[in-house]
C-alpha cells in the first residue's frame, strides 16, 4: 500500500500557484477540503487534497465558476461517484462479435448496441473523472 505524502501549506502554495488566503477561504467554503493539522496547528495537505485544489483552481479561473458553482459541481460529482460505486460496472469487450447464427438485421442491432455501450462508457468516464494537471 502506498503511503500518503503530506505537504505544508507553503509548499502547496508554490506547487499550485495559489495564495494562502485563497486556500484558507476555499477551506472554509468547500467541505471536501480539510487538511490535516499538526499538534502546532500547521496545515498539511495530502496529494488528493492538492489535486482538489488544482481542480478548484481550474474550475474558478479557467472555466469561470463562482465559488458557489464550484461547491455545487463538487457535490454533484461526489454524489455521482457514490451512486456509481453502488453499481457493478464490467469492462466492455471492444472485440465482441455477434453470435454466428444471426440475421443481417440482428447483426446491425448488435453493432449498434456495442457502439452505444462504448459511447455511454466514454460519457460516464468524462462525468466521473476529475481532470488532473500534468506535472512538469
Amino acid at each position: 500500500m502506498a503511503t500518503k505524502s503530506y505537504q505544508p501549506i507553503g509548499q502547496v502554495c508554490k506547487n499550485t500557484g495559489l495564495d494562502r488566503s485563497t486556500i484558507y477561504v476555499w477551506e472554509k467554503e468547500i467541505p471536501f477540503l480539510k487538511p490535516s493539522r499538526s499538534s502546532g496547528k500547521h496545515r498539511y495537505y495530502n496529494n488528493e487534497q492538492v489535486e482538489m485544489l488544482l481542480y478548484i483552481k481550474q474550475l474558478r479561473y479557467e472555466e469561470g465558476y463562482t465559488l458557489e458553482g464550484v461547491k455545487k459541481r463538487l457535490t454533484f460529482e461526489k454524489q455521482q461517484i457514490k451512486s456509481i460505486g453502488q453499481c457493478v460496472i464490467t469492462p466492455i469487450d471492444t472485440t465482441a462479435q455477434p453470435p454466428k447464427n444471426t440475421s443481417a438485421e440482428q447483426h446491425t442491432a448488435f453493432a449498434d448496441f456495442e457502439k452505444l455501450k462504448l459511447y455511454l462508457m466514454k460519457e460516464l468516464k468524462e462525468i466521473l473523472l476529475i481532470p488532473r494537471k500534468d506535472k512538469n
